[in-house]
């Protein structure tokens, strides 16, 4: 039976399969969230990393799952004449 996962190595999964999922790299998911872009080689080395910046990334890509305003299609009005 598989040991459970640790909160980063949870962490470390979910920030990969948001990347691939919105077409970034890891390290600029990270970025994105406020923790800089070398937060990703602290976290995937197992440096100290504090849980308040894990919640960070955390927050950041379940406040931004949804597609970007830009992207979604507008609905166009019918025109008249």
């Amino acid at each position: 039976m598989p040991s459970p996962d640790t909160p980063r190595q949870a962490l470390i999964r979910a920030v990969r399969s948001y990347a691939q999922l919105h077409g970034l790299q890891p390290a600029q998911v990270c970025a994105l969230a406020g923790c800089g872009k070398l937060y990703w080689e602290r976290l995937t080395c197992g440096a100290n990393v504090s849980l308040s910046t894990m919640d960070r990334v955390r927050a950041y890509m379940s406040e931004h799952t949804a597609p970007p305003f830009h992207s979604v299609p507008r609905p166009r009005r019918a025109k008249r004449g």
